[in-house]
């Protein structure tokens, strides 16, 4: 069986909801796997001071046993990485918070794991249980399907059944080549809330943050978020001829995400939520207890 990788970051906005201990492992544990990586990704800090904090509380979930390892984004992200990923210099002025994270992960990776399994630090599941040996047998029956989303609650009855271009047994195949035509379902691409992806697929990854490179996805994202690793991942998904899937709900009805931003701003409804207990255990923003 293929080795998988856990890993989630952190940023400016949500570090004290996403590396609360108590949160952090009902996460991982929801998904009743037992992950050899667990991999925290701090990213887009403003703030020295939160930066710091944030490392602080990363650290002591290391401590404590719940992660092994802890990175920085742009610490990561040299010249020389970017280069392996098809990338130079241009990326840090193209708008790259939205990508650097996912790009981190996958390069201190490789030749530890060989899938990662990213949720965000704002998705949880919406009931624990075991699926990764099923999708890791999924993918290796299907080889076209290069990665997979788990299934978002919003989803599971009517976008993917009805946007997929085929299915099997496990999985709602989208099959980007077919994407433009009028006459087919429009399929789907990457979220990137909750995936499992390759480390490194053969012959790598070869990205591009280039407008000519991404023009056919940039009209249907909002500006603020463009560039993303959605799109970078759906243009590799195109020059490779592969397809990309969402996870079914198995017996037992699982694994269904839920997502729910974390409040920014001045941060009062944040903490105001956490104080109510919104994102642990039992909490409504939370895994419902077994």
């Amino acid at each position: 069986m293929n080795s998988v990788a856990f890993t989630t970051s952190a940023w400016q906005r949500d570090w004290t909801v996403v590396l609360d201990p108590v949160r952090y492992r009902m996460i991982v544990e929801s998904h009743r796997h037992e992950f050899p990586i667990r991999l925290v990704v701090l990213n887009n800090f403003t703030s020295a001071r939160d930066a710091v904090r944030a490392r602080q509380a990363a650290d002591g979930l290391v401590a404590a046993g719940l992660v092994t390892e802890v990175i920085v984004a742009q610490e990561v992200l040299q010249p020389a990485v970017l280069a392996q990923f098809g990338l130079d210099g241009t990326f840090w002025q193209r708008n790259p918070w939205f990508s650097t994270a996912h790009l981190a992960a996958l390069s201190w990776l490789a030749g530890r794991a060989d899938y990662q399994c990213y949720l965000s630090g704002d998705v949880w599941l919406e009931r624990a249980g075991a699926w990764v040996p099923r999708a890791l047998v999924a993918l290796r029956d299907t080889p076209a399907v290069l990665g997979l989303n788990l299934c978002r609650n919003i989803y599971r009855e009517g976008f993917y059944p009805r946007h997929c271009h085929r299915q099997t047994p496990d999985l709602w195949v989208s099959e980007p080549a077919f994407a433009a035509a009028p006459a087919v379902p429009r399929g789907f691409s990457l979220s990137d809330l909750a995936y499992l992806i390759p480390v490194r697929p053969e012959g790598g990854w070869h990205f591009s943050v280039s407008d000519a490179a991404l023009a056919p996805w940039l009209a249907s994202w909002p500006a603020y978020a463009r560039p993303c690793f959605e799109m970078l991942y759906r243009r590799a998904l195109v020059e490779r001829g592969q397809c990309h899937a969402a996870l079914k709900p198995g017996p037992g009805g699982g694994p269904i995400t839920k997502h729910k931003n974390i409040p920014g701003g001045t941060g009062f409804k944040r903490r105001l939520q956490q104080g109510l207990g919104f994102f642990r255990p039992g909490g409504r923003f939370a895994t419902r207890p077994d």
